[in-house]
């Protein structure tokens, strides 16, 4: 897209902090998952109808469903004191959709958690 147009996030240097916390989070997840010894996790990009989209996936445990809404919340973790602070959806979220107009979507269920950034293209 860099003749067309680029997602305008992806441009500023704050821009990578939503994917790599997204990228942390799925790393840790894996690890922890149904099939430790296998810990998956996919990155994909794709151009979606004026935005650039971004799946994050594993193949953790999934997040349950009584947890869901909270995953939103600052401060809210279920990371081991000491190895997550509950901010990085936090982050995540505000910079996304609060400060570049996207959308930042949970699917998850056991075995296959997806995290889906979409940015509005910003023409060059």
């Amino acid at each position: 897209m860099a003749t067309d147009g680029t997602a305008k996030i992806v441009r500023e240097r704050r821009g990578a902090q939503p994917l790599a916390s997204l990228l942390d989070n799925a790393i840790d997840a894996a690890a922890e998952g149904p099939t430790p010894d296998d810990p998956r996790v996919g990155v994909r990009a794709w151009a979606d109808d004026g935005y650039v989209a971004v799946a994050i996936e594993d193949n953790g445990p999934g997040v349950p469903e009584e947890l869901r809404a909270r995953i939103w919340e600052p401060f809210f973790t279920t990371k081991a004191v000491g190895r997550g602070t509950g901010l990085g959806l936090d982050i995540a979220r505000h910079i996304v959709v609060e400060q570049h107009g996207g959308a930042l979507t949970l699917d998850t269920r056991p075995g296959a958690t997806r995290f889906l950034v979409r940015l509005p293209v910003a023409r060059a």
